[in-house]
């Protein structure tokens, strides 16, 4: 396994840009929001604002499809400083009119700012997705999210002790901001993965894009209906505290120093929240669980508005639903996105946050003016309950986002490992089972045998070749005669009599068994008992398990007892996973994915084989904890016990894996497990998350230091049922999809 515990300095400086940018690209965009809001209700009614809300709803949507096309073919590195300079450019054209038209000019500020603001922040993220493997998105993502938290309270700080400036100046100094966002995400962007990208474009370029992929996939719909519904309810909830607020604040200078007080109280408190708790509600919540805070939120601040419509209530309903909104939903949010497809991801991500999002906008607005045309006086209450409706499409959007997260990463390996070229269309226990036959003739020394089509289990029990070569005709033998050879053990006597075509019986088998211990004779005892393992499973099973046995007879027991499927066998095996002997453990492992593979529908006991996984943690914790000592050195040991002890910690990992293959998908712990040992840290990042969402929690705990050098989430698991269902609809196109994805990359 690589060693990824030493610092990595261009990840560190990526990520100290992500954090900057952060600051900028947020202080700007609160700052941008402060100035807008307080230019526009110093100068207009309360209708108008529904109304402008509207429209501006109407020119962001319109913006969308040129600033995702951009993003899908520049990439946010070229696209989002770009967008950023445009915006300031535009800002100081408003400047400029602003002297002759103050309305026509807060207007356009107004416009400009829908149409700039959220897609620009959305491509921020992007950047920030594009830049980091899923595994390193979510360490560092609740710092990043503290970081715009920080920039937020900058940005609420200036629109506060700038009520007194001229509109002017402030339309200037958010120019000089949005040129200095552009020169941060230009840099962030610089560091991400060119071939990586380039390559994912290429893959989808013949894939639907924008609106178009949203449709075609359920998890980008789902992602759209969260955007939309939970933009909807955000709107409401400040449309009631702008109201509120002019109504108690009909100064220019008063209001904005309230709007700015409201921006700065809840970047503040996003970022005591990220401090004290974003990072540990992630790890217990999960993605989803963190995505399904801001809802519940959103509901709980609509219904306290409700009962009390004032001022103090209203801001306080939506400064909570920023602070969640900001924080914990910011980042489950944003980790969504991570483990798709750059060019998917480019493709849709600016659709769903900007446009799906201003319609989301569009919603609260055309709700807040229809509630004022035909409820003037008490058009509040009604608003508020839009806003919860919205909330509960929140929740139930989310819900089935939680699902949908780990498909996507299951997606995800399933494509980065067809990248890394592990062969994933052939299945991970033929390949098991032919090199645990090659392992077996080997141990016996004889040569392999020639059979086109011959099934590796037979492989692994078939007879030398006669000097001929063809297979000798063993001579008809009565059972005493048969008895005595194997008690002989003379070989030409005893494979004579192993061959027989008349089968073993119990005497004979009892005989058999300690012959596949002798060299010379393995091979056909294991091939003759094999014809009979179904009839004598339990003599073969207590011989598994009688510790006074040899162990090379008992290591090789488990090749027969795999060969018909039968509860028993099951039994037996679970026995011999208790054995002292890891090899012994080890063959019982192989046998036990075998039977599974054949029978599928055979019950195999979860609750037994995580037992088993538990025991083989500890049992050989000592192996375990060498190899992570070794892994901290500076280089990498070449001592012959340091090779010997890597090489015994991965079949260790590797028996720990064949085990957890009986309860979950067999082909995707495959890639797990394979995208640990790689040198790509995008890939292995996605199955460091794969893994964190799969394993139950106990487990998790106990395996995840050997795995990574963090610390396992805390939290509740999917059920294995979610889990077996989801990987039975993956699988059945897995092989389809990674033909496609070389055919493509042919081209």
């Amino acid at each position: 396994m690589r060693d990824m515990s030493s610092p990595n300095p261009v990840k560190e400086n990526a990520f100290l840009l992500a954090v900057a940018a952060a600051l900028a690209v947020l202080a700007q965009q609160i700052a941008g929001k402060i100035i807008r809001d307080t230019l526009f209700l110093s100068l207009f009614s309360q209708r108008s604002l529904a109304q402008i809300t509207i429209v501006a709803a109407i020119v962001s949507i319109a913006a969308v499809p040129p600033f995702a096309h951009l993003l899908t073919k520049h990439g946010p590195g070229r696209a989002v400083p770009a967008g950023f300079l445009t915006s300031a450019l535009l800002y100081v054209v408003e400047w400029a009119l602003f002297q002759r038209s103050p309305r026509l000019a807060a207007s356009l500020v107004y416009l400009h700012f829908a149409a700039t603001g959220a897609a620009l922040v959305s491509g921020f993220w992007s950047a920030i997705n594009e830049r980091f493997d899923p595994r390193t998105a979510r360490r560092s993502i609740g710092i990043i999210v503290g970081a715009a938290a920080i920039g937020g309270a900058v940005g609420g700080t200036i629109g506060g002790v700038t009520a007194n400036v001229p509109a002017s100046v402030l339309l200037l100094g958010l120019a000089a901001m949005q040129v200095a966002c552009a020169w941060l995400v230009w840099w962030l962007a610089r560091g991400s993965a060119p071939v990586r990208v380039a390559r994912a474009s290429s893959e989808f370029r013949s894939g639907p894009k924008g609106f178009a992929a949203i449709a075609h996939s359920p998890y980008l719909r789902d992602l759209a209906l969260l955007a939309f519904s939970v933009t909807a309810c955000q709107a409401i909830l400040e449309y009631v505290f702008r109201v509120k607020a002019q109504d108690a604040f009909p100064s220019k200078a008063d209001l904005q120093r309230m709007i700015a007080l409201g921006h700065t109280v809840t970047s503040v408190g996003v970022f005591g929240l990220q401090a004290l708790f974003s990072r540990r509600a992630l790890e217990r919540l999960g993605v989803g669980g963190s995505v399904l805070a801001l809802p519940v939120t959103a509901a709980a601040g609509a219904g306290v508005a409700m009962a009390f419509p004032t001022l103090g209530i209203a801001c306080g309903a939506w400064v909570t639903e920023g602070i969640v909104h900001s924080s914990l939903f910011r980042s489950g949010y944003e980790l969504l996105y991570a483990p798709m497809p750059p060019a998917e991801k480019r493709a849709a991500k600016g659709v769903i946050d900007v446009g799906f999002a201003r319609l989301g906008d569009m919603a609260a607005g055309a709700v807040a003016w229809i509630a004022q045309m035909t409820m003037v006086a008490r058009y509040i209450t009604p608003l508020l309950g839009g806003a919860l409706v919205f909330a509960a499409v929140s929740w139930w959007a989310g819900r089935r986002l939680q699902r949908g997260h780990v498909r996507a990463l299951e997606r995800s390996l399933i494509e980065q490992a067809a990248e890394s070229e592990i062969a994933l269309n052939e299945d991970a226990l033929t390949r098991t089972t032919v090199f645990d036959s090659m392992q077996f003739r080997r141990e016996l020394g004889v040569a392999a045998v020639a059979a086109a089509g011959a099934d590796s289990d037979s492989l692994a029990g078939a007879p030398s070749p006669a000097p001929g070569g063809l297979f000798a005709v063993a001579p008809a033998l009565s059972p005493t005669d048969r008895a005595a050879a194997l008690r002989a053990r003379e070989p030409i006597a005893a494979r004579a009599a192993l061959q027989s075509e008349e089968p073993l019986d119990a005497g004979l088998v009892a005989l058999a068994i300690p012959l596949l211990g002798v060299p010379e004779l393995a091979s056909e005892a294991l091939l003759a008992l094999r014809k009979v393992s179904g009839r004598f499973i339990g003599q073969l099973s207590d011989a598994l398990c009688n510790p006074d046995l040899d162990d090379t007879v008992r290591r090789r027991l488990p090749r027969v007892m795999s060969a018909e499927p039968d509860a028993r066998a099951i039994e037996g095996l679970f026995c011999g996973l208790t054995d002292k002997r890891f090899e012994v453990r080890y063959q019982c492992g192989l046998a036990l994915s075998r039977i599974r593979a054949k029978a599928p529908d055979l019950t195999i006991s979860e609750e037994r084989v995580l037992a088993a996984v538990a025991r083989e943690i500890e049992s050989d914790r000592g192996i375990w904890e060498s190899r992570k000592a070794l892994d901290l050195e500076a280089t990498a040991p070449t001592a012959a016990r340091d090779l010997a002890v890597r090489e015994r910690f991965n079949r260790s990992l590797e028996h720990v894996f064949t085990l957890l293959a009986l309860v979950l998908p067999r082909s995707n712990l495959h890639i797990a497990y394979q995208g640990l040992n790689v040198n790509d840290p995008m890939l292995r990042g996605t199955a460091l998350e794969y893994l964190d969402a799969v394993l139950p929690p106990g487990l998790r705990d106990t395996l995840w230091p050997y795995l990574s050098d963090e610390p396992p989430r805390k939290g509740p698991r999917r059920t294995k049922d979610e889990i077996v269902a989801d990987f039975s609809r993956l699988n059945e196109s897995v092989v389809i999809r990674i033909d496609e994805i070389r055919a493509l990359e042919r081209e």
